[in-house]
């Protein structure tokens, strides 16, 4: 069905308010995260679950917490993130995404993320 919400509401409810608190516009804001700007607004919409890519993204350039992203758990901002996010990693991102490609640099983040991610509590 065209429009079927198949994601948690939940989840793209605090998707949308994430994406506000950041300020920037939706382009701006999925480049810095790897994912492109319609990918970004189908997770919005619940048309598309968020990828573990977008929420390092997230959680990495604007310390938005993961645990509260999929499941309210928490703070949307986690406690050891950087004020206003880290401006330096942001912009090492968007030169990465458009030098190689926001795939590859979305497999990058991916790579590097495993127990060295703050604020994700293990299942």
């Amino acid at each position: 069905m065209v429009g079927m919400s198949i994601v948690d509401g939940e989840i793209s409810a605090r998707v949308r308010i994430a994406v506000e608190h950041v300020g920037l516009p939706l382009r701006q804001l999925s480049a810095t995260i790897g994912v492109s700007a319609p990918f970004l607004s189908q997770v919005q919409t619940g048309r598309h679950p968020p990828s573990l890519a977008m929420l390092i993204g997230l959680r990495r350039v604007y310390g938005i917490s993961i645990d509260w992203l999929l499941v309210g758990a928490g703070e949307m901002v986690a406690n050891d993130a950087p004020v206003g996010g880290d401006a330096r990693l942001a912009r090492a991102v968007r030169m990465a995404a458009a030098e190689v490609g926001a795939g590859r640099v979305a497999a990058m983040l991916e790579s590097l993320a495993g127990d060295q991610l703050p604020g994700v509590r293990s299942a």
